[in-house]
């Protein structure tokens, strides 16, 4: 349901980072402040404007991604030193450096979820008549490689009677409800039906292709990073007619590596 959840806000929410405003002095301006920075920068969330005493206690604990130092300095590589009101350097370097953290963690999303993507994780005619069956199957394939243990069919089972993960265009993105303790090496299984199978009670929900995630989700952040570039690779129709006609598995891992790429290279 969590997965669920934070694929839908891919459509709803655009990519936001979190700000620290550190303030020496006029403290009592906070709420300004926070209005006219939050006005002055797309996407950008001021989470709490603080004194530069309390800033320096609470540095190594901070959730910010960006820390503004008004009128003050604070040696940390997320700081920039600002002025109120900002000028057109200010938010140029704001900006700027807006950019560079969205790279490196679109990069990080890419080269994390290339690694998740292996050959022995690919199925290009599976052979089922059910989504239990299909989940049975091909769990007890994934144990017998050494990825999950023989409990983890159950629950991945479980998670789809509680909500079902199919997601439209004939794709379900299975996986465990609190299995975590059951995957012992992580990656994504793409299997590929040799028919389509009713995935739930609704005739209509009907899967021809299925993405079982082999994952931790321990880390909330990075759920929602992985599922925004997963996401994108799913909506678009040329993704899916290239994994659904491939003739091997190195073009579907070729396909999917690239179009990572190429989605980050359009970004900017």
């Amino acid at each position: 349901m969590l997965i669920g959840a934070a694929i839908r806000r891919n459509d709803e929410n655009t990519e936001s980072l979190k700000a620290l405003v550190v303030c020496l002095n006029g403290m009592g301006m906070h709420q300004y402040i926070r209005e006219m920075i939050e006005m002055s920068i797309t996407g950008l969330n001021v989470v709490k404007v603080t004194s530069y005493s309390e800033a320096l206690a609470e540095l190594d604990t901070t959730i910010a991604d960006i820390i503004l130092c008004i009128d003050c300095e604070i040696l940390d590589n997320r700081s920039i030193q600002i002025t109120m009101p900002l000028t057109r350097k200010n938010i140029h370097d704001i900006e700027l450096n807006k950019k560079n953290i969205l790279t490196c963690k679109k990069q990080n999303v890419i080269e994390n979820f290339s690694k998740f993507i292996k050959s022995d994780l690919i199925w290009l005619n599976f052979s089922a008549n059910s989504m239990p069956e299909a989940i049975q199957k091909l769990c007890e394939s994934l144990c017998n490689k050494g990825y999950v243990s023989e409990n983890y069919a159950e629950k991945v089972i479980m998670q789809e009677r509680l909500s079902s993960t199919y997601i439209g265009k004939g794709i379900a993105i299975p996986h465990a409800l609190g299995g975590e303790k059951d995957i012992l090496r992580q990656g994504v299984a793409i299997v590929r039906l040799n028919k389509s199978i009713s995935w739930s009670n609704k005739e209509e929900e009907r899967v021809d292709l299925l993405f079982l995630l082999i994952l931790r989700f321990s880390n909330i952040k990075y759920i929602n990073y992985f599922f925004k570039e997963f996401y994108s690779l799913l909506k678009e129709d040329n993704m899916l007619i290239g994994i659904k006609n491939a003739s091997n598995y190195e073009e579907i891992i070729q396909l999917l590596t690239e179009k990572l790429v190429l989605n980050e290279e359009l970004q900017y």
